[in-house]
């Protein structure tokens, strides 16, 4: 039996502005399509052209394409259901409303609700109409097993909605995260994960590290022989403001004046942890951070003395820094003082091994033997992704990465490499190691190890 066609005489729930805020805000702002994939499907659109455009976004998501006008038009048109002059139109009117980014997920559940609301109303009526079209028992099991699937797929509908739990298929995963591993400063900070980084307090050089790469994220310099990505960093110390400026100062960022949050231990003393957490989190999405560091955590979630070493008071306070990791999609760093006993990597850090247990990275810095260079450290990389060992060196300012134990040499790689930059020093890290048949990182680490610094989109200096 066809189902009856419930014909409802009222419009259905939906709001066109909130659709088209919410594609808008992709097209100014691409980084907001993963907060609407977590709530919405291209079918819980009520217009099927703002439907197929928020798919035609997830698959240039997923195909690690830009989402702009050029490539979402290219999209549209090879689906072919409209002309390339009202496609144009369409795209171009997205983003007159100017909605506000950090709205979107309000945008996204109000969506939601009205497509909720369809399928109850349209659920609703095809029960009605099946009732009077019951005349027989074939008929009536048939509408039977029709409406009970409705209203299992309604019930499904509404537990989502009302409980933010959302499964993903494969493919849906890919489009909210196209780039699994994104590094903001390796191996310090990668987003969308929670890195604990352990040494000896007053000894390691756990700050000074963790200065050096800020200042490299602010300035999108190279970082321990890497490229670094820029974004907004929020700093939360256990220093007061006269501690922290001289540390600030040997590094270079006692000048900067934009992109660098700091919340000294005067700004978050006498604030209970869970409401702290929850600034912190607020304090994230209005200063648009992509990374948040914490040093020390143990000082400033408030665990100290015994409560260090309590499993579950360690897990309860690192619990809303990872929740705010995975909802924010940032980068979050947290400091930790060593036994001074020691131990191996995961192993060595004061307190409880339940922070080892919920970080994605753990690092280990640790001072070189006595016949090394005083400035010399040993850090060692652990974690979900990868496992590496590096020897680094803070000189004239910046911190060398050696091979082994071993200063890099001037080898004929090095020799490659300088050659390469001064023959063009506009020239890219890639466009070097494509000319000198050198991997990436390792030039990189050339590069600085001869002096050259490079900013993004500048030509290279020697320093």
């Amino acid at each position: 039996m066809k189902p009856p066609v419930f014909d409802s005489t009222q419009s259905m729930p939906h709001s066109d502005n909130h659709e088209r805020a919410v594609l808008g805000a992709i097209l100014l702002d691409p980084s907001a399509l993963p907060v609407a994939s977590a709530i919405l499907r291209s079918e819980d659109f009520h217009s099927r052209l703002n439907g197929r455009t928020f798919a035609a976004m997830q698959k240039l998501a997923a195909e690690a394409k830009p989402i702009d006008t050029i490539f979402l038009l290219s999209e549209l048109s090879a689906e072919g259901n409209g002309t390339p002059g009202e496609d144009q139109i369409y795209v171009s009117e997205l983003t007159k409303l100017l909605p506000k980014i950090d709205n979107i997920e309000f945008y996204a559940k109000e969506i939601k609700r009205a497509a909720v609301q369809r399928s109850g109303i349209t659920s609703m009526g095809f029960y009605r109409d099946a009732i009077a079209a019951a005349h027989d028992d074939t008929t009536t099991i048939q509408c039977f097993d029709q409406v009970t699937g409705d209203i299992a797929k309604l019930r499904s509908e509404l537990t989502v909605e009302q409980s933010g739990l959302r499964t993903y298929t494969p493919a849906e995963l890919a489009a909210l995260v196209p780039e699994p591993v994104e590094h903001i400063a390796y191996p310090v900070a990668t987003k969308g994960m929670l890195t604990v980084l352990d040494g000896l307090a007053k000894a390691a050089g756990k700050t000074t590290l963790l200065l050096h790469a800020i200042r490299s994220v602010l300035r999108e310099e190279i970082f321990l022989g890497q490229a670094t990505r820029k974004v907004n960093v929020l700093l939360v110390t256990e220093e007061n403001r006269r501690s922290l400026l001289p540390a600030l100062e040997r590094v270079g960022l006692s000048t900067e004046t934009s992109g660098l949050h700091i919340l000294t231990r005067e700004e978050w003393a006498g604030i209970p942890w869970t409401q702290l957490t929850e600034r912190l989190q607020q304090t994230c999405v209005d200063l648009k951070i992509g990374w948040m560091a914490l040093d020390t955590f143990y000082a400033i979630a408030r665990l100290v003395g015994e409560d260090e070493n309590k499993s579950g008071c360690v897990s309860q306070a690192v619990a809303p820094v990872r929740d705010m990791v995975g909802k924010l999609d940032i980068a979050a760093t947290l400091g930790r003082h060593e036994r001074k006993s020691g131990g191996d990597i995961g192993e060595s850090g004061r307190g409880s091994s339940a922070l080892t247990g919920e970080a994605d990275v753990i690092l280990q810095l640790r001072r070189m033997s006595s016949n090394h260079s005083q400035d010399m450290r040993r850090l060692e990389i652990t974690g979900r992704i990868e496992q590496d060992c590096l020897t680094i060196e803070l000189s004239l300012g910046r911190y060398i990465v050696h091979e082994g134990d071993v200063r890099i040499s001037t080898t004929e790689d090095a020799d490659a490499v300088d050659n390469a930059i001064r023959a063009n020093r506009e020239a890219t890290i890639r466009e070097i190691a494509a000319a000198t048949g050198i991997n990436k990182n390792r030039v990189a680490k050339l590069a600085a190890k001869s002096g050259w610094t490079k900013f993004q989109g500048d030509p290279w200096e020697i320093v």
